[in-house]
């Protein structure tokens, strides 16, 4: 993937030393982080059809139209790293508390995860 040269320093340049460390850890992340650099926000009401959450050991939840689906971790486990998807796009990409892609400025997600009732 050809990646414009200023695209990874506007990163470097805002981006904690720890957040760097993580995406030089994890090569395939950097690229999906600098591709959706690129792209544009969510528009405000887009409703995602399938929303997967990742960390660095893998699949965490997700929410496939009305199924949601979670995975069992140790109590000992630690993210270094947290990836929500929409519809197979990156959308959020967080190291600790710091947001490092954020694609949902004009979206409301807390009720994403709602089951909803008949």
């Amino acid at each position: 993937m050809l990646v414009n040269t200023s695209l990874i320093q506007k990163l470097l340049q805002r981006i904690s030393p720890k957040s760097i460390e993580v995406l030089l850890r994890y090569p395939d992340m950097r690229s999906q982080v600098l591709s959706a650099m690129k792209l544009a926000p969510k528009p405000m009401g887009y409703e995602p059809t399938l929303i997967e959450i990742f960390d660095n050991s893998g699949l965490l939840a997700g929410r496939i139209n009305d199924f949601v689906y979670t995975v069992q971790l140790p109590p000992e486990h630690c993210s270094e790293f947290i990836a929500w998807y929409f519809d197979g796009e990156l959308v959020l990409f967080a190291v600790g508390s710091e947001v490092v892609v954020n694609r949902l400025q004009l979206m409301t997600v807390t009720g994403l995860f709602d089951v909803r009732r008949s």
